[in-house]
């Protein structure tokens, strides 16, 4: 990993030590949840201001369906986050995917079955081309990941010919991405249950340790008997498996292959990462905060698109937050740290 994101957000200390939150009191309270009383501020000032069209059902649903994908890649992105890498192609990935399963169902002649099985397994192929490059080889993640991503890029539209890749796509398949219970997506649901697996296997099993473990203290996870190459290597498979799944999503959505679609979801899906390093657990990536951090940033985003700002307003949003998230995130970790060494003394 390089330097400015060690410094920023690897946390020297041990991994299980004893939360925080067991004797910061009020402040930590606060610190936690603090993201929380932005939401329900954002929420409140919007719908005053636009009292017609914010505070809506409608409203509701429809932030929830058009952030799914993004919350999706946010948490495809937190998995190498956590053991301190980055992936930069996880949006190429995603929108590559989102090709093959178009192609493969409307030109090769498969099944909806076998066209979704062979693009989730190229993602995670691409996934383990990835952990290789890193763990085997020594390559630096950004520069490994940002090849990955130009190679796939290029990969896209040869395939595509940069052309939409359109035609009788199953309804089975189709209704996978557009049918809704009650309003809400289902592609929204398969977002939520994602996050409820993936913080199960981080919070409750040997492997979720073992990554989090690696993310937090390399070399004493490495000395306590963690293979540590083979958890990046694992981080970076998780990681294209869910974008490639999430390809899966979106063409289900669109009934169609887009040849531009991953770049645009990249900056919302760090965004929504390192925001959520400052909630819930202060200083470290969880899926929780990123779940909440994902729908903070698309509350404002959709508060200022009803008062009618003009659409590059959405990038410089995303971007700010993006920058005070890594700033914020680096304090807390700094904060944390300092908290467990004071303990030890």
């Amino acid at each position: 990993m390089n330097a400015p994101a060690e410094a920023a957000l690897a946390e020297p200390a041990p991994v299980l030590e004893e939360p925080v939150s067991r004797h910061g009191g009020l402040g930590d309270f606060v610190a936690r949840y603090a993201l929380l009383g932005v939401f329900v501020l954002v929420v409140v000032v919007f719908s005053v201001l636009r009292p017609e069209t914010y505070p809506t059902w409608l409203n509701v649903t429809s932030i929830l369906g058009n952030q799914a994908i993004t919350l999706l890649l946010a948490l495809a992105v937190l998995v190498p986050l956590l053991v301190g890498e980055f992936d930069l192609s996880v949006a190429a990935i995603f929108g590559f995917c989102q090709l093959l399963v178009v192609g493969l169902l409307v030109h090769s002649g498969f099944g909806v079955v076998a066209a979704v099985l062979v693009a989730i397994a190229a993602g995670c192929l691409i996934g383990v081309l990835n952990g290789v490059l890193i763990t085997r080889f020594g390559v630096s993640s950004f520069i490994a990941t940002l090849g990955t991503q130009t190679l796939l890029g290029g990969a896209a539209l040869a395939y595509s010919g940069g052309q939409v890749i359109q035609g009788d796509l199953p309804p089975v398949f189709l209704s996978a991405g557009q049918a809704d219970v009650g309003g809400v997506s289902l592609v929204t649901l398969y977002a939520l249950g994602v996050a409820a697996v993936l913080w199960f296997v981080l919070a409750r099993t040997t492997l979720g340790r073992r990554l989090v473990a690696t993310g937090g203290n390399r070399e004493a996870a490495r000395l306590s008997g963690v293979r540590t190459s083979r958890a990046i290597l694992t981080a970076f498979v998780i990681c294209g498996c869910l974008a490639a799944a999430t390809g899966v999503a979106i063409a289900a959505q669109l009934g169609s292959g887009q040849p531009l679609v991953g770049p645009s979801y990249l900056l919302p899906a760090y965004a929504g990462a390192f925001l959520g390093a400052t909630t819930v657990t202060p200083g470290r990536f969880n899926v929780w905060g990123t779940v909440i951090a994902v729908y903070v940033l698309a509350a404002g985003v959709t508060g200022l698109q009803q008062l009618g700002v003009e659409s590059w307003v959405e990038y410089v949003f995303n971007g700010t937050a993006l920058l005070l998230s890594v700033i914020l995130s680096g304090y807390a970790a700094r904060i944390r740290t300092a908290i467990s060494s004071r303990r030890k003394d």
